[in-house]
Order: C-alpha cells, then structure tokens, then sequence
C-alpha cells in the first residue's frame, strides 16, 4: 500500500498488523495482598537476595522495591517464592456469653453468675506466630447487700445541729472470677506424643553432667582431662 501507485490496491490494503517488543527497567514488584512474613525467597540470576541489602518489602500490600544493583539490570532472570495467607480461609472465631441476677429483696441487693466462652480456631494446620488458636472460659460470681438503719437515722436527728436527710444504710459488695484457658485447642495425639518428648529429653539433659565433667562409679563428679 506503500508503494503502489494503484489506488485500488491502496484501499484494498486498510489492515495491518504491528507487532513490537521491548524491555522495560522497573524496581518494583507487585506480588499480591497478605503475604506471609518471612516467607519469600527472591532469587536473581541464581542468586538469592538479601532482604533489607537488596530488596526492601511489604507484607501487607504484596510490593517488593529492589535496591542498588539489584534493580539496574532489566535483562536479569529474577524468580520469587511466597506463601501468602487466603482471604477466603479467615479464622473461626466463637463468642458466647451469659449473666444470671437475682434480686434478695431489697434495694441494690443482688448475687448474679457471668460466664463468657472464647473459641478461636484456625483453618490452616501450620500455626503462625500472632494467629495461635485460643480457648478461654471465664466466669465471675458478684454480689451486693444493703441494710437499711433507721436507728442510726434517728439517733443523728437527736444529735444536735444535725438532721439526716436521707436514710442511713450499710453495704456490702463482693466479686470473684477467674480465667480457665486451655493454651493447647489443637489437641491431638501427635501434639501429646511431642509435647511428652520434649519433657523426658528436658528431664534427660537435667540428669546428665557437663561435657566437661564425667562421673565415676561413686557418684562423684571430676573435670575430664
């Protein structure tokens, strides 16, 4: 169509295609909302960066800034490993609470119960630090009696210069509570099994000396040699 001088064949030619590639210098990477702290691997030319020296990042927004000259060679082969948490997969959370009153008969007179229950669970079975699973039962057990004394009362109002306005009275007010947590909610047979583990082979380094103590047949402990 260019280089005809036939004007049919220059009307005829109205569709082309254009085809370009090119390259692009950029420091930034954006990988996605929630990433998991610690958990990425950034990896250029078969070397693996350094987090704080070559790259700076946000877990929260998912961006990724290369720095010094990590981020001056647009033709390097740049490769990231990342786990990031599933904004579908949030954690059960299960709150349940009640209060129980009864009134004994006179003003401002009371015992009442309180019980709340607290349940966290998570989806996934790898625990992270910040979203441990927590199980907590609460109750608290409060009361309150008031007498009256009109004796008092009267007694005042013979004294002289004063004259009670108001109904004497005494009170007495108490409250207990206390917190029943259960720190392990992923109770299962290989986390008892690890847990006992981990107590005997605590208990094992107790009973044994200092490498550089030995014990001879006595009981008796010597420096070694």
């Amino acid at each position: 169509m260019y280089t005809s001088s036939s004007s049919s064949e220059v009307n005829g030619d109205h569709r082309w295609m254009i085809e370009a590639a090119y390259t692009n210098q950029s420091s930034t990477i954006n990988l996605g909302f929630m990433l998991i702290e610690g958990s990425e691997e950034v990896i250029q030319n078969g070397v693996t960066l350094k987090r704080g020296l070559d790259y700076n990042i946000d877990y929260f927004t998912g961006t990724i800034v290369l720095l010094g000259d990590a981020a001056n060679d647009p033709n390097a082969k740049l490769k990231v490993n990342y786990d990031k948490h599933e904004l579908v997969s949030f954690d059960k959370k299960t709150i349940f609470g009640t209060r129980a009153q009864m009134d004994l008969g006179k003003p401002n007179s009371f015992i009442g119960l309180t019980a709340l229950y607290f349940n966290q669970s998570i989806i996934n079975e790898k625990v992270e630090v910040g979203y441990e699973p927590t199980r907590n039962f609460i109750w608290d057990l409060n009361g309150r009696y008031e007498w009256e004394m009109d004796g008092i009362t009267r007694l005042l109002d013979r004294l002289p210069l004063i004259e009670a306005e108001k109904v004497s009275s005494f009170s007495v007010e108490g409250e207990i509570a206390q917190v029943l947590p259960n720190p392990n909610s992923i109770s299962n047979p290989e986390t008892v099994i690890q847990t006992v583990l981990h107590l005997l082979m605590i208990l094992k380094a107790a009973k044994e000396p200092p490498r550089h103590l030995y014990k001879d047949d006595f009981g008796k402990l010597h420096p070694r040699l």
